[in-house]
């Protein structure tokens, strides 16, 4: 089987496109170092025919922290490109592409607990959150749609986030153990939308 994964450089990324071969996958990756996230109308032109599963991973936090008005304005587009338009295009792409499949949209835990200096974050996330939901009703014929809300993942984007700094670090999940749980729910066609998280929170 074939599947796509956004951002697999490094934390979850990595650890999914390690897991998945593992089991056998065969992994096209979609990293910035290939493809230009900041110009989102690029993965348009991104060849995703016969692949089973499609993975938005890839998102980044620039400005999170800071208040809003702080916050620069090429942050805040960046934040919308990469964290919103480029998974809606690409997963544009890949249902035009193929009649069937999977996409999993890796969001946030932040969209159940917004905090404080978070408001483009939260934004991109949350709207990538109710895109999932209204794919899957628009495409729920041929294609299944699922959200997966990781919370307090032990990768640098907890380490860099201003956000995060204060918060109890011994309460982190690997990213492996996350890249385990989302190969279950890709093989699993019961499960639509999950959190994961450290079960003493």
């Amino acid at each position: 089987m074939k599947i796509a994964i956004t951002g697999t450089t490094k934390g979850i990324g990595k650890a999914l496109k390690e897991e998945f071969e593992k089991s056998g996958y065969t992994v096209i990756e979609i990293n910035r170092n290939i493809y230009d996230f900041e110009k989102p109308i690029s993965m348009c032109d991104i060849n995703l025919e016969n692949i089973e599963v499609l993975i938005n991973n890839a998102g980044h936090e620039l400005g999170l922290g800071r208040s809003y008005e702080e916050m620069m304005v090429n942050d805040i587009v960046s934040q919308v490109n990469v964290n919103l338009l480029v998974p809606m295009l690409l997963t544009h792409t890949y249902v035009k592409q193929n009649k069937s499949g999977t996409v999993i949209n890796i969001t946030s835990g932040i969209v159940d607990d917004l905090r404080e200096n978070s408001t483009t974050y939260y934004t991109t996330k949350c709207g990538l959150s109710k895109f999932t939901k209204a794919a899957r009703q628009d495409l729920k014929d041929r294609f299944r749609f699922i959200e997966v809300r990781p919370r307090r993942i032990n990768t640098d984007f907890h380490k860099t986030s201003k956000a995060s700094h204060t918060r109890n670090s011994n309460f982190l999940i690997e990213p492996i153990e996350v890249a385990k749980i989302i190969l279950d729910i890709a093989n699993n066609p019961y499960i639509s939308d999950i959190t994961i998280k450290d079960h003493r929170r």
